[in-house]
């Protein structure tokens, strides 16, 4: 189905990261980030889009994991699986280093069952 994140893992932890803007101050795009059972974290840098205007399409990725820096990749939305826990991630969530939201100033947070917290520069 169009729009639908897919994996061979259960997904643990969703998180909207905010609108990145250009320098007119029009809308580019937003970062999503999914967690999985496997310690996995994918990031999706989709272009936003109005209310009913779903922009997320591509086909199916089996495999997540046999797919170590890019997981899934079209003209409208690009991913990159990342690893660095031990079992499931439990919980993510995005952090802005200031008030202007940006790429360079996201911060991505992860906390997984191995009792570790990560924090991930998404535009790195």
């Amino acid at each position: 189905q169009e729009g639908q994140l897919r994996g061979s893992h259960v997904t643990t932890a969703v998180a909207f990261g905010p609108e990145i803007r250009n320098s007119k101050g029009k809308s580019r795009r937003r970062l999503v980030a999914s967690a999985y059972s496997d310690g996995g974290l994918t990031l999706w840098n989709v272009p936003t889009s109005r209310f009913g205007d779903n922009k997320a399409r591509g086909e199916l990725v089996s495999d997540m994991n046999s797919m170590p820096s890019i997981a899934y990749h079209d003209e409208d939305v690009r991913s990159y699986h990342l690893s660095g826990h031990i079992g499931a991630i439990n919980d993510i969530c995005f952090a802005q280093k200031s008030d202007v939201p940006s790429m360079d100033k996201a911060l991505l947070a992860s906390a997984g069952a191995d009792g570790a917290v990560r924090i991930w520069s998404p535009a790195s």
